[in-house]
């Protein structure tokens, strides 16, 4: 089963009140105005939600799993980041804004991007680069016989830990999932899905797991919340638990599943036997106070979900609910029966693309000429200040070879932007003049830009001093002019000039120069 998460992290309730009345403000507009030259956003299966204040500014996160992507957007609903990730089931964003997408399936994996949508460099805990993404199947799943190696994440996620032990900091995630193992050890063994929980340091310096075969862990969407003071809330299956403050375990016949918290009212709420929600204050709750979860809602009888992957409370003090089945989320109003409130409306307006413009440059009769990323970067803009991720050759130049690494470049291939110092363009051996090929940016949200910028090739002929792309006998004019004294050349015409290679310019390379223009020699 695929399932979801949600990390809701801090917000005061200055800031909550704050942004509730910006919320309403905006739903107040009508929808021509509120929403002018912007098309809605369709979801496919959405799996999780989370909202994260970063620098003051509360956004939401949503792992739309069925179109393979993420979505950010304002707290309006208006999407202003796309990352395609394949099968997206939970997401985390840590304190500095990185997002952390778990991908489910045989691939399982956790991407890790910053926040423009650039996967982020890891490095491991000797210094040494890793790669992006972390295969999570060789770290958390056994083989069983004749069983698919697979992780169903349904939680996720990314914090700061502190070892009083060794005054250590690191990064870790945590994960809950489901993989196959033994489901009971009497002969014969079977075997089935079961569930189990995750720690992967993010330096690849250990990580532990719990659970799995026979394991008790309940089969709802267990889930993590962030407290505000950085506590970590978590619903295992059969327990809820705030870090070092409380725990408690709801009884024989009950499955807990996903958590939100509701800072501002100090309630916490919880997905019981996967379609009904309880909920409790946790003010004043400690080991031995321990709140009661009471029956809230039954979100099968009143709303239709049979299953939420998600429950999150948002700035707007209102709870989030996927409905997976339905490709839908929708909101509740926190009052004593959970009343509805609205189906979200997520809009996209399509970003302003980015342009792509046009440079020149200039090589050598017979060399390589070498470019390099910065030639594209500086010849860049994005409206939107988001990053080239790659660029698309659309055209090849003539009396030449445009190579990657060595291998020629097809027309309409994408380069992207780490591997843009290995081009190059090797012209014809005698060939100089001036030739281009074009080129298309894209940015970090997968928009070209829409008009091809231009790079302009102009390969000096030796004896080619004033730049017409010819050797004449102005060129051996030059050289007399500048032996006597009557003008100054650049070190570019010097070079083309000293035919012979002797290293000076003399009237012998003029002669040269006027051999090549009667077809003499050369």
């Amino acid at each position: 089963m695929l399932t979801g998460m949600r990390v809701l992290t801090s917000i005061s309730r200055w800031t909550a009140a704050t942004l509730v009345v910006a919320l309403f403000a905006a739903l107040s507009l009508p929808p021509r105005e509120a929403y002018a030259e912007v098309g809605p956003l369709q979801l496919k299966s959405p799996q999780e939600i989370e909202f994260h204040t970063y620098n003051g500014v509360t956004e939401m996160y949503i792992a739309d799993t069925g179109n393979n992507r993420v979505i950010r957007t304002d707290i309006d609903g208006r999407a202003n980041l796309i990352v395609p990730v394949n099968n997206p089931t939970a997401i985390a964003v840590d304190e500095d804004g990185n997002l952390f997408v778990a991908e489910s399936g045989l691939t399982a994996s956790l991407h890790s991007f910053d926040r423009n949508g650039e996967p982020l460099s890891l490095l491991k805990y000797n210094g040494e680069a890793m790669g992006n993404p972390i295969d999570l199947i060789g770290r958390m799943v056994t083989a069983i016989p004749n069983y698919p190696k697979l992780m169903n994440i349904k939680s996720l996620i990314v914090h700061r830990v502190f070892n009083p032990n060794n005054q250590e900091v690191y990064k870790e995630a945590k994960f809950h999932f489901e993989s196959y193992g033994i489901t009971g050890n009497n002969f014969p063994t079977t075997y089935g899905m079961v569930n189990a929980r995750g720690t992967l340091k993010l330096d690849l310096s250990g990580s532990s797991l719990s659970g799995g075969s026979g394991s008790g862990f309940g089969h709802g969407e267990s889930g993590f919340a962030i407290h505000l003071d950085g506590k970590v809330w978590e619903s295992g299956g059969y327990y809820v638990d705030l870090e070092d403050v409380f725990n408690m375990f709801p009884g024989n016949g009950y499955s807990t599943g996903e958590i939100a918290v509701d800072f501002a009212g100090e309630m916490f709420y919880v997905v019981m036997n996967e379609t009904k929600i309880y909920r409790a204050s946790y003010s004043g709750a400690s080991y031995y106070n321990r709140p009661t979860l009471q029956p809230w809602l039954n979100l099968t009888d009143d709303y239709g979900i049979s299953e939420p992957h998600a429950i999150v409370v948002g700035p707007d003090n209102k709870l989030y609910v996927t409905d997976a089945a339905q490709d839908r989320i929708i909101v509740l109003n926190l009052d004593d029966t959970g009343t509805f409130n609205r189906v979200l409306g997520l809009t996209y307006k399509p970003q302003d693309p980015p342009a792509a413009g046009s440079f020149v440059k200039r090589g050598k009769q017979g060399q390589a000429l070498v470019l390099s990323g910065s030639d594209f970067l500086n010849g860049y803009s994005d409206p939107k200040g988001s990053a080239m991720k790659e660029i698309r050759v659309v055209t090849l130049p003539d009396h030449g070879t445009l190579s990657l690494s060595g291998v020629p470049v097809q027309d309409g291939q994408s380069i992207p932007l780490a591997s843009l110092n290995g081009l190059a363009f090797t012209p014809d051996a005698t060939w100089g003049g001036t030739t281009f090929f074009e080129w298309q940016a894209m940015n970090s949200v997968g928009a070209y830009s829409e008009k091809a910028g231009k790079v302009e090739i102009m390969i000096r002929l030796k004896g080619d001093a004033n730049g017409d792309g010819a050797v004449t006998p102005a060129d051996a004019l030059l050289i007399t002019k500048y032996l006597k004294g009557k003008v100054t050349l650049t070190a570019d015409q010097l070079e083309a000039l000293d035919m012979d290679e002797n290293g000076e310019v003399t009237e012998a390379d003029a002669t040269l120069i006027m051999n090549i223009y009667m077809g003499n020699a050369i």
